[in-house]
């Protein structure tokens, strides 16, 4: 049961992700292989992990290092790295939408490592857990990952400039860090920050996404 919690939040926002991509599905398989480096990438951000935790600032502020180093920076530039090198020359990025949908599948790929990593921990694990997760950390890995690929597009397929890569890292890295400073923070009013900011996060997404799709090459193919 457990398991099942801990993985039916990241199939829904995958299946979303695939629905929208409506007007030139991506391959199965490459999707499949997205999400596998995204499960990969856990191992990395676990061993980062291990070396942050030995920095003396860390210690001193805490929450603003967990927050915007030991997660946001950490994850993030791990994902970006992995959505590089799995869409290098790669012919199936054929519209700008790619490059959210292949950043969604890495980011949820390890959104399923990470949960299945806690839900199922002695210490930390259980069914409260999961829930947490699926309403929390799940949907913030993916609305950061459609920030990314928007960015990633930019640079990847319309050829802008190395300041778009830079964003890719950078949006998603600032909205990643303040997602866990609003939850790390200790206030008892935290949703009145939280529920606000998760519906920007949202509604900034869908933007993105549906901008993106309006400059699909194959929109028009579509509709003959």
């Amino acid at each position: 049961m457990l398991v099942q919690l801990a993985l039916a939040p990241v199939l829904l926002f995958l299946i979303f992700m695939f629905i929208k991509d409506k007007y030139e599905k991506e391959p199965l398989l490459l999707l499949f292989i997205g999400a596998l480096y995204g499960i990969y990438l856990a191992v990395p951000v676990l061993l980062n992990d291990m070396l942050f935790m030995r920095i003396e600032i860390g210690e001193k502020y805490p929450v603003l290092f967990s927050a915007f180093v030991t997660s946001s920076a950490n994850e993030e530039g791990i994902k970006l790295l992995f959505l590089m090198f799995l869409m290098h020359r790669n012919r199936e990025f054929n519209e700008p939408v790619d490059g959210i949908v292949y950043s969604v599948f890495i980011a949820l790929g390890f959104a399923a490592a990470e949960n299945l990593i806690y839900v199922l921990s002695p210490s930390l694990g259980g069914v409260d857990t999961a829930l947490q997760r699926a309403i929390f950390s799940v949907p913030g890995h993916g609305l950061f990952a459609i920030a990314m690929g928007y960015y990633f597009a930019h640079w990847h397929y319309y050829k802008k400039g190395i300041q778009y890569l830079f964003l890719s890292f950078l949006v998603p890295w600032l909205l990643h860090g303040f997602y866990n400073l609003i939850l790390l923070i200790d206030i008892s009013w935290y949703l009145f920050i939280f529920i606000p900011f998760q519906l920007m996060l949202w509604r900034g997404g869908i933007i993105k996404i549906n901008t993106l799709l309006k400059a699909s090459p194959f929109k028009s193919l579509k509709k003959q």
